[in-house]
């Protein structure tokens, strides 16, 4: 039904499960949470009193941030941090006058490594989150091919048995050591299938 504000009236791109066991969509329309004892979708991009609202649109990954508290990545409105508890919420954008935010609004994902490091994905290369304990004070590191990083356009990260990096970008696969900085770059000419990796792929 058009008329229920609290269904579904977009394209899903992404569904996660949190520790507390909650359903959380992310899609076109914004970020919803399944309500069990309604059988409906809260709408968190419309207001309501007790939560922020989450202003953003094509939500393309969520992912736990601890015990009821989620990182949000979305297309266009950057990185958003939601405690779950207590409803409130807290945006990362990119500032042009600031080399220490974001480094693009077009956040693809994130990576919450086993040393407590976050990893954002962006149009506009990788960033890491220097004090994510500190949401308020947050500075990113940013990886970009201005300072040496293969691509820019990265689309999907996981974290091997090494602490090592893979990420999938729109020109191949990409090796990263955080410890060295170091990058290797896997393309077609190494067997891979020619073009690039979408969100979602690893």
């Amino acid at each position: 039904n058009p008329y229920q504000p609290n269904a579904i009236h977009s394209a899903l791109f992404t569904v996660h499960k949190d520790r507390q066991g909650t359903l959380w969509l992310g899609s076109v329309g914004g970020l919803l949470r399944y309500r069990k004892e309604t059988d409906d979708f809260e709408n968190y991009n419309l207001p309501q009193t007790g939560r922020d609202q989450i202003d953003a649109r094509r939500i393309l990954q969520i992912s736990d941030a601890g015990p009821h508290q989620l990182w949000i990545a979305s297309h266009g409105q950057g990185l958003w941090h939601l405690d779950t508890q207590t409803g409130k919420s807290h945006q990362f954008r990119f500032d042009i006058n600031n080399r220490q935010s974001l480094s693009s609004d077009e956040v693809f994902g994130t990576l919450s490594s086993r040393n407590g490091e976050l990893w954002a994905l962006t149009s506009s290369g990788l960033n890491r989150m220097k004090n994510p304990g500190d949401l308020k004070n947050t500075q990113f590191e940013r990886f970009t091919v201005r300072n040496g990083f293969p691509y820019q356009q990265l689309r999907d990260i996981i974290e091997d048995n090494y602490g090592d990096l893979w990420l999938g970008s729109d020109q191949g696969i990409i090796h990263f050591n955080p410890s060295t900085l170091r990058s290797q770059i896997y393309s077609h000419s190494y067997g891979l299938p020619s073009g690039g990796y979408n969100t979602g792929a690893a």
